[in-house]
């Protein structure tokens, strides 16, 4: 069964930044770059639970987990949970950053509370 999924505000600012630096330093990936990056969003749709825990989730009140899309330094993470049939895409993070500290973690409040 689909789930809807949601690109929650911070999650869109996250993914804008990513595309800016991205059209900045290889303008012409940018927009297969952006393209491959809303279908591998979209694809949570489809059994959202295949995806691992983030390490994050430790420190959240809820369950956090994450889908990595991209290979090598071009690697990302999407940080989402799953609420009331849905999938909230809460951040996208680079994969060469340090996991979230407890507060970072914490300022990922789930839209519905």
């Amino acid at each position: 069964m689909k789930v809807q999924v949601v690109i929650e505000p911070r999650a869109e600012r996250d993914i804008d930044e990513a595309a800016g630096w991205i059209a900045v330093h290889a303008a012409e990936a940018a927009e297969h770059w952006f393209e491959a990056m809303q279908s591998a969003i979209q694809s949570l749709a489809d059994f959202p639970q295949r995806c691992p825990r983030a390490r994050e989730s430790l420190s959240a009140r809820y369950v956090l987990r994450q889908l990595v899309f991209g290979r090598r330094r071009g690697r990302y993470r999407f940080i989402f949970t799953i609420h009331d049939s849905r999938v909230h895409v809460l951040h996208v993070r680079h994969g060469a950053k340090a996991s979230m500290t407890k507060a970072e973690a914490a300022e990922l409040l789930p839209p519905w509370g």
